[in-house]
């Protein structure tokens, strides 16, 4: 019930992953974190199993989803390294869910099959935006290096690259967000079983007491939004105040100055007049966000 009451407030995005203990027994503990509203990192769930394999990831989704209802009754983007069992336990979590494919792991068996030399060109193109925009980027691939772009395109393109995935991500190409977490627990890792399953479930307690704290304390105080919140609110109006947007390919051409009131008709341009630099967009992507959309 306290992941479920948590997951409310969360975006509809999870990374998953399991590690190895480090105890006197070969054991491996998976994890599913999320993301709250304030941006951190936070365990929902976590377990012990033998080890990383078809049926222990099926029992760990399948408690999640017990635990964790919203996950197959909501859109939800759940994203892993695709290795040990996953993409056989993946059909617990249900039709709603979108599973995505952590880059970085592509990346790494996209340079074990030899094509570290073009490695640069991998993210260009899984960040790239639109169909048309990967597919130049993969004809520049094919030109330097034929044999890797046709590895990459028979991977399930649709599971890592941003131009044809169909769900949310939020910014997160990666399953960085679990990892973070297994690096901070590399000391309980080698604690006994109960007393690891222990220490973690104070360690997350502590930190939604904390979080629920800083909470009442804003609503007493009278504040909508969290501190992080609203920090990003304000940080997005000054930089809009700084940037102009005007429409192409339209009867009337329309400059905007705050990106907060975009009325988006064609094709745009986006120009920082801080920085005097230039972005061109055939559309708005999908999760706009003007803090961390345009670069440079």
């Amino acid at each position: 019930m306290q992941s479920q009451g948590t997951f409310q407030l969360f975006r509809r995005f999870i990374a998953v992953d399991g590690t190895f203990l480090k105890g006197r027994f070969v054991q491996v503990l998976l994890l599913a974190v999320g993301i709250d509203a304030n941006g951190h990192n936070t365990v929902l769930a976590w377990g012990v199993v033998e080890s990383e394999n078809r049926s222990s990831w099926e029992w760990f989704f399948l408690h999640l989803r017990r635990a964790i209802p919203q996950i197959s009754t909501e859109a939800c983007t759940v994203i892993s390294d695709r290795d040990k069992g996953l993409l056989e336990a993946e059909r617990i979590l249900g039709p709603t869910v979108k599973t995505a494919w952590c880059c970085l792991h592509i990346l790494a068996n996209y340079k074990k099959a030899g094509f570290a030399a073009v490695s640069t060109m991998f993210w260009a193109i899984a960040r790239a935006r639109t169909p048309q925009d990967f597919e130049y980027m993969m004809a520049k691939l094919e030109e330097a290096k034929p044999e890797a772009a046709t590895w990459l395109r028979a991977t399930d393109v649709a599971k890592w690259a941003e131009a044809y995935f169909v769900g949310r991500r939020y910014g997160h190409d990666t399953s960085n967000i679990v990892e973070s977490v297994n690096k901070a627990l590399v000391e309980e890792r080698e604690l006994p079983i109960l007393q690891l399953l222990d220490t973690i479930w104070h360690r997350v307690m502590d930190e939604r007491a904390t979080c629920l704290t800083i909470a009442t304390k804003a609503i007493i105080d009278g504040f909508t939004y969290t501190p992080f919140c609203a920090g990003l609110v304000t940080e997005s109006r000054q930089w809009a105040r700084t940037n102009q947007v005007s429409t192409l390919f339209s009867s009337s051409s329309t400059i905007l100055h705050s990106l907060l009131t975009l009325t988006y008709i064609g094709s745009s341009i986006i120009a920082n007049t801080s920085t005097g630099n230039w972005c061109f967009w055939p559309y708005l992507p999908r999760g706009f966000r003007s803090r961390n959309l345009f670069l440079p």
